[in-house]
This record gives C-alpha cells, structure tokens and sequence, in this order.
C-alpha cells in the first residue's frame, strides 16, 4: 500500500503520461500481491512449526495463507488460548486475547484470523443473559441518514404561489440553469447509457411518487411508470416487499431518484438498494462493505489493516440474517424477511459513477475504528484505479456530527481521500438564479424553508492525513481563513489531545453545488427537500454525463476525479472578490515560431488579459446565455488562441472555426482596428468599431444572437456601458494617456459602478486596470482597484 497513492496518481494526474489510462483487475490484484520473499517466509515458519507446506494454500488474490489445524495445534502455534465468543445475539466466533509471532516474521504478518476479538462479543462463560437480542437490535448503531428537516408550512405556501422562482423553489428547469447541463433529448433504448448509480439504505423508493413527479413536471417527456434500474445487494428490497409498519418509502430516496434521473434522461439511473430490512434500518454504519464485496471478490477474501473476510461485526452487517425483523409495539406487520443467503462477493458490475446521500460515524475515534475506515479507503482506492468514481455528501450539520461536543464531527466515510466529497449552495436571500451562490444553510442568508439548524458540512478528518493533490489549496485556506481555533496534528484517539479539529487532516468538501429546496412527492404528498443530498446526486450525474461523453468517442471512464479538480480551479465558478487578487500572476510565454504573450491571469487559467509581440491584445467580459456545446472550444482556450494569433482578422478566424462552448465576449485589437467578438455556444456576432473607432462593453450582449437570450445576470452590466460611452464622449480627439486611464477611475452608481467596490450586496470587485498602447507593444498594469493602486506595473514586449 505504500505506493498506492503514486499508482493512483500515475492514472489519474493530468501531467501523467498513463492519464486514463485504467487498470485491470487483474492488474490490481498483481500490484498489491505481497512480496513472494514474505510469503516464502511465512510458509518456511509454518512448516518448521508443523503444518507441512503442502497443506498451505496461497489465496487467489494473494492476500491470504489459508492452512486446516485444530484449536490445539493453532494456540500451540500462536501461543495463545482459543475461546468460543457470543454476542448479546446469540452470534458466535472463535477467537484469543493475544497472540504471538516471531520477530522475523511479525513485520511482513498483518493479521492472525481466527485472532484477537476487540468487539462487544463475551466469551461463554463470562455472558451476560439479561439482555435479549430485540434489545441489542433497538439500539444498535449510529444513525446513518442526514437529519430531519421539517419544513415551515407558510414558506412553502410562499413558494407555491411565487410562479416557480428559483429563488425559493429549484424546480428541474431550475437546476438545469444553475448547473449549466441542459436536458438530454431522445427516449430510453437498449444502448442507452448506465453510468450512474444512486446508494440508497434503508429507504425505498415508490413508483406512485415518481409517477406523481413526471407528472408535474415532464409530462410529455416522461412516461407513466418510468423507474430505475434495480439492483440489489444483501436483501435489498422493493417498496412492495417491506412490512406494512415502515410506512412511506422515504424522502431521501425521493430526492434522488427524483432529481436525478430528469437530467440523465434518456440514459436510466441505477437505485443500488444495499442490505435487508434489519440493517437497513440504521444498522450498518459503515454503509460500504456490501457494496465493496459485491464489487471485488478479493476484498471479500483479504485481510487488511486487522480486518478479514466480508464482515467486521463491530460495524458491518453479518449474513445470513437469521433474526426476523419485530414490528415496534402496536404496529401492525408480521416478523420479517431478513437476507438469509450469504455475503455477494464479486458478483456485481457497478456504474462508472456511484453517489451516496448517506454518511454515518463510526463512533469515538479510535484505532479499530481507524483500522476499518482504512481498510474501506484503501479499497476504494483500488476501485479508482478500475476507473470508479465515488461520491458522498458532505453533510447538513456544518463542523458537527453526532452528541459529541469534544471536537468538531467528521462524517464517514468524507475523511477517505479518494472519495469525492460534495458540499452545498443555494441561492442568496433577495438573489436570483444568476447571482452567484453562497453556502447552504438556514437563517437570514437564504430562503431555506427548514426550521431549526442546518448548513453545509465540513471538516478535517480524523483519521487521514492530507493528500498531495490538496496541499495548495487547504494551506491557502487556511492562512486566509483561519480561525484561530483550537487543533491538533496527527492521530488522536478517545480525544487524548486538546483541540477542535486535526489541522493535518483531508480537508472537505472538494466540491460544492446546488442543494435546494427543491419539489419532491412522497408519500403521494408535494412536499420539499435539499441539503448536500441533492448537491452530491447533481454533481454526480455531471461526471457519468462526462464518461458517457468520453465513450463516444473512446475514452474510459474518470475513477478518482480530484487531481483533475485540484489543478484546474478554472473548471469552477469563481466569485471575482478581492480574495482572489493573490491568485493573479504575470505571465510571460514564448513558444516557438509563436508570439511572445504577456498576459495578467489566475493560476491554471491558460488563456485571459493581455497582449503579444505582433501587437495583438485580447480583454474579457463574462456573458451568461444558457447553455454550453462540450464539442467547441472554452473561452479561456479562446483567449489563448487569441494570443498567438497576429492580427485581429487573424484571431477571428480562428475562433469563428473552432466554435466557443459557451457564451462571453473578447475586445480585440491591434496596431490598426479594434473588434468585440461576442458569442454563444451556437453564435458569433461582430461589434465593430463607432465613428470614433471605439468600442465599448460590459457584461451583456450588445447584438443579436439568433435562438439564444441573455440573462442580463449584472443588473449593473446597462448603466455602466451608458457611462463609459459618456464619459468616452467628453474626452478629445487624441486623448492622453492620462486621461484616458482616468475613465476607470469612474464610481457613478457605486458600489456598482465602473471601478468596482467589493461588499456583502455586490459580491463582486475591480481587481486591477490595464491599460494598453498596441501600437508601441506597452501596458501599465495597476494592481487594486484605480482609486487604490497598490502596485504599478509597466509592460512592454
């Protein structure tokens, strides 16, 4: 395992050389064989020990060494004592309290299996009968499923009659302008794609109420008794086959398969239902171990980090699940029908991309627990190295989880650094779909309809150090957020070390989207819900939307997606606030039988403000128009392109052949004309030069684009080109340098005025001013806004 992390990274860095380039099972379960010199050890031990070497037999993944001896011959071996263990459910194991090994051996041995029981089991004679099994069952586990919201009736009243504002609803045609991912068209078929997959526990999902949702809202789009595709795992259950007493089906699981399958439509979304009645019902709380056995055989059959076998049953489920379900007193219902077949164990093919909405804790930290998330990680891990993607919602309770007041919470498995973990946003309060988001959360900010306490989880684990691909950017986090709490480094069990928070460990979320409220039936009820469990089903079926598009034309599929994410922070929205000014760099390029480009740019961006040697300048005003084509070029690639051409006649071409993705607007210019070039993912259009020769643009679209509409996202976009084009009037025919640079000094309407001023209303900042003269191949760049210039650059090539 110590070089898992660069194997991983090998496949997925984009400055890899083997990027995509997926592994096979088979690869994976060569990769992580131990070395044959350790397993050549072990055997000679056992045979000097008296189990002959013919009767020790190498496991197909190679992880095990499996040998028959009695009780007596193993404690011999062992140098232990073997008892027989039962749980307070009559489950037993056999097990020791400590066991020995050779000096030359122990390094190269993870684990004895039967070996030391650290679980609540009792040994025979020490069990205590005065609790029944139904005793152990109604208290088992920690709650794995996001808290309860409760929705303020007159706030939803309010939005029934609000004529479907996204502000206070996000209907479907509202997320798909939030997300920029518009509708698919076609209708399902065989070939259609299946690359996404929702987890669902616990709770099952009613035909009735998807059938109630088409209805509304795709009525002609969507057919009657359209559904998932069901696969089952452990005794996952239909709706139809649950007792009478559990009720509706649930709203999680109306919310994901009711959010989702819209915008993957025509391609079906999976509903992977995990674990029978009885652990369905917040039993498991480590969620994962079906699904991983059900995936890799060999996870089923390996030892790692003091784990064995398919279960741990200090967290995972044990099958066959032979105790009938009881119904709560005075409910109606028969005992019920629990899974009794035994663990699936490699039998399942999943999608390329599988969410969760679900996140549990696995109780105090300490080593065991430590040793199962671990063992989980590292799997996990291996998946990605297949090339599947996992993500998990962060959670509704911002830094807390659980009673505990000790530390901040950390969710499970959120900690795990090849899980993708995905917060929340939502729209401010007194804003619109066009305004850039904030955090999710209830209070004064939104217009959340949740009464009490929630907001968008968030952390450092506890268990895992912080991987390379996010060092950046947490240690920019933190030094310009930090909040002077409490922390401590490294491991800390039982809450040995004082602190609030492991300063050392995976930070999350790595990502963030749109988490409501949105409409949801169940139950055959309209009701609301949101939260980070609709953000992680949006951003999932972003990605299996990007593997299905990566099949057309070859490509596999993503796997672990973070370094990807982590070294292009263009790929997000970004808020242009005063705190991104220490993301701007001065960028020089010289390529070969190319212009030599200055440009002012962010850190990853390719492409942005600046000019070359053949004195051609490029300035960039963002438009937003619904919509992008993934097969045109992004506008920061445009830009670049811009900047190696060698005349505005010459990057126009250019651009106009590739076609741009999406909607925004480039100033061109060069020793001899000016052009705007604005365009949208399917239309170009020339604002060309007044009598004067001047043009001038903000944030909108000034001509006219057949079949697209603008947003007018800036309601400041209007007057400050009104107040640009007057002032421009009032200067001469040849004005000076001077007083040219004084037009964006300009604070008319402020703080949305031309030289912009940052506040909690605005969100938005004049950064820096630059002003060039194309003709002498000069720029002076002022760092800040006009008003207040920090740092005066002169640029010449």
């Amino acid at each position: 395992m110590d070089q898992a992390e660069s194997w991983l990274h090998d496949v997925a860095s984009p400055e890899s050389p083997n990027f995509g380039k997926h592994w096979t099972l088979e690869q994976v379960t060569e990769a992580f064989r131990p070395p044959q010199d350790a397993v050549d050890a072990v055997i000679d031990w056992l045979h000097s020990s008296g189990i002959h070497r013919d009767n020790v037999t190498h496991s197909d993944n190679k992880q095990w060494l499996v040998f028959p001896c009695s009780a007596e011959q193993a404690e011999i071996l062992f140098h232990t004592d073997y008892y027989e263990y039962h749980d307070l459910e009559g489950r037993s194991l056999a097990g020791n309290e400590g066991y020995h090994l050779p000096r030359d051996i122990s390094d190269v041995v993870d684990f004895v299996k039967p070996g030391v029981v650290t679980v609540p089991f009792r040994r025979v004679q020490d069990r205590d009968k005065s609790h029944s099994a139904h005793q152990r069952r109604a208290n088992a586990g920690p709650s794995q499923h996001r808290p309860k919201k409760e929705v303020d009736p007159l706030k939803v009243s309010q939005v029934q009659d609000s004529s479907r504002s996204c502000t206070n609803e996000v209907t479907p045609e509202c997320l798909t302008k939030l997300l920029n991912m518009p509708f698919l068209t076609g209708k399902p078929g065989p070939d259609s794609p299946t690359s996404f997959g929702t987890y669902q526990h616990g709770q099952y999902y009613e035909q009735a109420d998807l059938d109630l949702y088409w209805n509304e809202f795709f009525p002609s789009r969507i057919s009657k008794g359209y559904g998932p595709i069901f696969a089952s795992i452990d005794g996952g259950l239909r709706y139809e086959q649950l007792l009478e007493w559990t009720g509706n089906g649930g709203g999680e699981v109306a919310l994901d398969l009711q959010s989702t399958m819209p915008l993957y439509y025509p391609g079906n979304v999976t509903n992977i239902q995990v674990d029978d009645e009885y652990y369905g019902q917040d039993r498991n709380p480590a969620l994962l171990t079906s699904v991983l056995d059900a995936i890799d055989g060999s996870y089923c059959k390996s030892c790692a980090n003091g784990i064995c076998g398919p279960f741990d049953p200090e967290f995972d489920p044990t099958y066959p699940d032979t105790t009938p379900v009881v119904p709560p007193s005075g409910a109606s219902g028969s005992p019920g029908n629990n899974y009794n077949g035994t663990y699936q164990c490699g039998t399942w093919k999943p999608p390329a991309v599988i969410a969760s909405s679900y996140y549990t804790s696995l109780g105090e930290p300490n080593a065991h627990a430590k040793n199962h998330a671990t063992r989980q990680c590292d799997e996990i891990l291996k998946l990605g190295l297949q090339g599947i993607t996992f993500l998990f919602a962060s959670g509704d309770r911002g830094v807390g989880y659980g009673d505990t007041c000790k530390s901040f919470g950390s969710n499970y498995p959120n900690g795990c650094p090849w899980i993708l973990v995905v917060g929340g946003t939502m729209i401010g309060s007194q804003k619109t779909e066009y305004d850039t988001e904030v955090t999710w959360q209830t209070g004064p900010a939104g217009n959340q309809p949740w009464k009490g306490s929630f907001s968008s989880g968030s952390g450092f684990s506890q268990f895992f150090e912080r991987p390379s691909y996010q060092a950046t950017a947490v240690d920019k986090y933190l030094k310009s957020h930090d909040q002077s709490y409490p922390y401590w480094e490294g491991t800390n069990y039982n809450h040995t070390k004082p602190g609030l928070y492991n300063r050392a460990g995976r930070a999350y979320p790595d990502v963030a989207a749109n988490a409501g409220p949105v409409p949801e039936w169940v139950g055959r009820k309209r009701d609301q819900d949101g939260g980070t469990s609709l953000s992680v089903q949006m951003v999932g079926v972003m990605l299996a939307r990007i593997v299905d598009e990566r099949k057309k034309v070859g490509k596999g599929p993503i796997g672990v997606p973070h370094h990807v994410l982590y070294s292009n922070p263009q790929v997000f929205r970004d808020v242009w606030m005063p705190a991104q000014q220490e993301n701007l760099i001065l960028l020089k390029i010289t390529q070969a039988s190319k212009p030599t480009i200055l440009q002012i740019t962010e850190a990853g961006i390719i492409g942005k403000v600046g000019f070359n040697s053949a004195g051609v300048g490029t300035l960039f005003n963002a438009i937003k128009v619904h919509g992008f084509d993934p097969t045109r070029m992004p506008a920061h690639f445009g830009l670049r392109m811009a900047l190696e051409s060698t005349s505005v006649d010459d990057a126009v071409q250019r651009l106009e052949a590739f076609g741009m993705a999406s909607s925004a607007h480039i100033l061109l210019g060069d020793a001899n004309t000016c052009l705007g070039l604005e365009f949208t993912k399917s239309t170009f259009a020339h604002v060309r030069p007044d009598e004067k020769g001047r043009v001038m643009h903000t944030n909108h679209l000034l001509a006219k684009h057949s079949g697209e509409t603008d947003t007018l996202w800036l309601d400041n976009s209007l007057p400050r080109v009104k107040t640009m084009s007057e002032n421009v009037d009032k200067l001469g025919e040849e004005p000076s340098w001077e007083e040219f640079s004084l037009l964006f000094e300009d604070e008319q309407n402020a703080p949305f005025s031309i030289n912009m001023i940052a506040t909690p209303e605005n969100e938005s900042g004049t950064l820096f001013n630059i002003v060039m003269d194309l003709k002498s191949k000069k720029a002076v760049l002022k760092i800040g806004r006009p008003t207040e210039v920090e740092e005066t650059i002169n640029l010449e090539l």
